[in-house]
């Protein structure tokens, strides 16, 4: 039995080293965000925060921080959380490991389907042309 795609829009993710972007096209949103997510000081340092880097050239390399990170950002494009799928861009050398701990980061932010395309494509999860097919 085939799965049924929840109701609502698309949305574009790109997950970049310095920034992270989301877009719903279908809602004319666009959130663009540092790619840094504070969280507790390292041991020895009480009282002081520290922004992590879950994003380095392209590839997640903190899956529970980029997952914090998509979140927040997911949350602003679309606060009722009605996002249908979430179509992901991904740097065009990343490994098949590297696309699945990304697409996983992803799909555990949003609860939702989650599609990759390589980087070179970024344009259009921009535009949102590949996701309402739009002339």
């Amino acid at each position: 039995m085939p799965t049924l795609t929840p109701p609502g829009p698309h949305a574009a993710i790109d997950l970049g080293s310095s920034r992270i972007r989301a877009t719903l096209p279908a809602r004319d949103v666009l959130v663009d965000r540092p790619s840094a997510v504070g969280g507790p000081a390292p041991t020895g340092r009480t009282g002081r925060t520290f922004r992590a880097r879950p994003i380095e050239h392209g590839m997640v390399t903190d899956a529970c921080a980029c997952t914090r990170l998509t979140r927040l950002t997911l949350l602003e494009a679309d606060p009722e959380r009605e996002l249908r799928e979430i179509l992901l861009a991904v740097p065009a050398a990343a490994s098949g490991a590297q696309l699945d701990r990304a697409a996983a980061a992803v799909r555990a932010a949003a609860g939702r389907p989650v599609r990759t395309m390589d980087g070179c494509h970024r344009n259009t999860a921009e535009t949102g042309r590949a996701l309402d097919h739009r002339p």
